[in-house]
């Protein structure tokens, strides 16, 4: 005889490697069959067929709000790349001008470096190859006490 399990219930788990923590939260409410509505950043989209997968071993009914959260261990990934051969031609072009209307003042780095698409500003990605793992050990955490807690109520 199976016992009967509540359709509502919680569960949260965290892990972490050298580069990512990695929190996921479930929520389950009532639910004639199983639906699971998984809220994934970006470098984690493409792993939502093996989070469903994970989830439904330990919920066959209910629907279940999945929320997955990454922080990053480095302090800022961001860098600055500049782009040399637009500022080559940011120079190039207001050296013909000069020469056109015989202007004197001189071109200086920090003119160029306001000029648009001179620098930007990019985030280093981690491969998502490398956020799979601690993802579907915090998947599989939360599911284990999810249903945990789905039958304590």
């Amino acid at each position: 005889m199976s016992r009967v399990q509540s359709m509502t219930g919680y569960g949260r788990a965290a892990r972490a490697t050298r580069l990512v923590s990695i929190t996921v939260e479930l929520r389950s409410t009532n639910h004639r069959f199983f639906e699971l509505e998984p809220r994934l950043p970006s470098g984690l989209s493409a792993h939502s067929a093996r989070v469903s997968e994970l989830v439904r071993a330990h919920v066959q009914r209910g629907r279940v709000e999945l929320t997955a959260s990454i922080q990053f261990h480095e302090a800022d990934r961001r860098k600055v790349v500049v782009d040399e051969a637009m500022l080559q031609r940011y120079h190039d072009t207001l050296q013909a001008l000069q020469r056109r209307f015989h202007l004197k003042e001189p071109i200086t780095l920090s003119q160029l470096l306001t000029l648009p698409q001179a620098l930007t500003v990019v985030e280093e990605r981690v491969p998502t190859d490398k956020l799979a793992e601690p993802l579907a050990r915090a998947v599989e955490a939360g599911a284990r006490e999810l249903a945990a807690s789905r039958q304590r109520e």
